[in-house]
């Protein structure tokens, strides 16, 4: 008898907790909230400059693909010499963007 008598008020406020939560489920949206890791720092790799290759003698296309491959962005500009600027072997960024002149 002592335990039914203990258990009856617990029982009694898990079904006021129950109609509680049913009542305000029913009350519009519950909001959720998700927490994510944090993101990663990324880590950036320094690249070193790269020395601007010689292009003079080959196609367009062949000059734009040796650059492209070096590393650099290329800007193509018409004019009577086949030149590049930054001028052939000096150092560059890579990414940077090479001009390179001549007939096209």
């Amino acid at each position: 008898a002592a335990e039914s008598v203990t258990v009856a008020p617990a029982r009694a406020s898990a079904r006021a907790l129950a109609a509680e939560r049913a009542a305000a489920d029913t009350a519009g949206p519950t909001p959720f909230v998700a927490t994510l890791p944090a993101p990663r720092a990324s880590r950036t790799v320094a690249m070193q400059p790269r020395v601007v290759p010689d292009v003079r003698g080959l196609s367009l296309r062949q000059a734009v693909l040796a650059l492209h491959s070096a590393g650099f962005r290329v800007k193509l500009a018409a004019g009577t010499t086949s030149d590049t600027w930054p001028a052939a072997g000096s150092l560059a960024p890579v990414g940077s963007t090479v001009q390179l002149t001549g007939a096209q």
